[in-house]
Order: structure tokens, then sequence, then C-alpha cells
């Protein structure tokens, strides 16, 4: 089903019950990356080190970079914490 364009909207609306469960997916999220970030890092050591680490053995990261990985993660959750400042702003 598609959606009139007069009733499209930038905004999107979602209960309050919901933030807590967006959080927790969020920051395991950002806990799954930073370990393929630390394993990564380990990798890289190690072959300066000139140890053998497999190709394979290494995780990818969705970004060029690590900094352009976290930052979304990081900008989704401060977007969370201004709702939450929001919702206790608002008089019910």
């Amino acid at each position: 089903m598609s959606l009139d364009r007069e009733y499209q909207s930038d905004y999107v609306t979602l209960p309050s019950e919901a933030i807590p469960d967006i959080r927790k997916a969020l920051s395991h999220g950002l806990w799954a990356l930073v370990e393929v970030i630390r394993v990564r890092d380990e990798a890289d050591g190690a072959r300066g080190m000139g140890e053998a680490w497999p190709d394979d053995g290494v995780p990818i990261i969705p970004a060029q970079n690590s900094a352009e990985s976290l930052a979304p993660i990081a900008s989704a959750l401060l977007w969370l914490d201004r709702v939450a400042e929001l919702t206790k702003e608002t008089p019910r």
C-alpha cells in the first residue's frame, strides 16, 4: 500500500515504549562493531610483526574506516537522547 503524497512526512511516530528496545538494538550493534574493529586491529598488529593472519579471518567493516562505521550508531543514540529530552519537556 502506498501513501498519498499529502500523507507523507519527514517524521516517524513511535511509541515511547519502543525507545528502550531501539537503544538496546543500537547498543548491541555498537558492541559488535567495536569487536570487529578490535579483531581487525589485532590482525593488523600481528601482520605488522610478521605473523601470518589469514585474510578470511579478518572481518570487514561496513564503511571505509572505523569512524565512518561508528558515526551513524552514535548519531542514532544521540537522536534518541534528544527524543527523551523532548518527551520530558512536553507536558502531557
